[in-house]
C-alpha cells in the first residue's frame, strides 16, 4: 500500500525485484505491467492518525512542540 503519487515508483520496485528473482524464467523484453494490481483505497477521515487524536487530546496539546 502506497500513496497515489508513489504508485509508479513503487510498482516499478516490484518489478525490477520480481526480474532479479527469475532472470532465467522472464524474458528481458517481457512486459510485466500487469503484473499487479492497482486499487485506489481510501480511509474514512475518522480512522486517519490525526484525527484519532484529535479526540484524544486537545488540539492545544498537539501543536505543542
Amino acid at each position: 500500500m502506497t500513496t497515489e503519487e508513489n504508485v509508479k515508483f513503487v510498482k516499478n520496485l516490484l518489478i525490477d525485484k520480481v526480474r532479479d528473482l527469475y532472470p532465467n524464467v522472464i524474458l528481458k523484453d517481457f512486459n510485466l505491467d500487469k503484473l499487479f494490481k492497482e486499487e485506489l483505497v481510501s480511509i474514512p477521515d475518522d480512522e486517519l492518525m490525526e484525527n484519532k487524536l484529535l479526540k484524544l487530546y486537545p488540539k492545544s496539546w498537539l501543536n505543542e512542540s
